[in-house]
Order: structure tokens, then sequence, then C-alpha cells
């Protein structure tokens, strides 16, 4: 396997990780206020 290759799903997966989490806090602040 390639570093490259591996950095490149990391980043991916980190990215939809950021996003899916972002999405949830705003979720819960939204419902809080």
């Amino acid at each position: 396997m390639d570093s490259h290759i591996i950095y490149t799903l990391l980043g991916v997966f980190f990215y939809n990780v950021e996003k899916i989490i972002r999405g949830k806090v705003l979720y819960i602040t939204v419902n809080t206020l």
C-alpha cells in the first residue's frame, strides 16, 4: 500500500466524521434553544 493512498483515505474519513459531528452539534443546539 502506498502511504499517499492511506493518507487520502484518512483525510476523507476524518472529513466525513467532522461533518457528522458538526451536524449532530448543530442539531442538538437547535433542539435545546
